[in-house]
């Protein structure tokens, strides 16, 4: 499974660190909701932050601006 985390995970450092985004009202809450998306994900990689640009270099681009999120960066 994919997720796309928007703004709950900013980046793929909040993801991959575990650092709750900095407009979080409870910085708790994020941070479990963080962890609940690691459970549901296949892979961490597919925890798409909201404001990501790895994510436009990680997967392979389709058209200028789209990407297609079939494969693990390696």
């Amino acid at each position: 499974p994919v997720i796309i985390a928007g703004d709950v995970c900013y980046s793929y450092k909040n993801n991959r660190r575990h650092i709750p985004t900095g407009n979080s009202i409870d910085p708790q809450v994020n941070l479990s909701t963080i962890r609940e998306m690691h459970k549901l994900a296949a892979t961490p990689y597919y925890i798409l932050p909201g404001h990501g640009p790895l994510v436009m270099k990680w997967f392979p681009k389709i058209y200028d601006g789209i990407v297609q999120i079939a494969s693990v960066p390696e």
